[in-house]
């Protein structure tokens, strides 16, 4: 089967399933569909143009302290005044989210 056929339907497989956390290691942050009806490179396109490293997984930006977890996102930069808004609205998307360390991640 021609290669970019392949990565084309699983790239478009990809953006139709849900995933549900468990330990965050096996769902890329900005490109699958987590919390969101589609990947948050889309939903957050002006945060995503500064993000250190598209490919990163939730697992990253999950900080574990005892029986408590708080997320922590990593940009090159601090935001704009015009981006703090997106950097809200992802903020309380995510706090509904948390990282399971003694769960595997699954797809709806």
């Amino acid at each position: 089967m021609n290669r970019a056929l392949l990565s084309n339907l699983t790239g478009e497989f990809k953006t139709k399933c849900k995933f549900e956390l468990g330990n965050g290691k096996d769902i890329l942050f900005w490109q699958d569909t987590l919390c969101t009806v589609r990947p948050l490179k889309e939903v957050f396109q002006d945060l995503f143009r500064f993000i250190d490293n598209g490919l990163i997984t939730v697992d990253n930006f999950w900080f574990q302290v005892r029986d408590e977890g708080e997320w922590r996102l990593n940009f090159r930069r601090n935001p704009y005044d015009w981006e703090v808004d997106s950097m809200g609205r992802l903020e309380g998307l995510l706090k509904d989210f948390s990282v399971l360390p003694d769960r595997s991640d699954s797809r709806t």
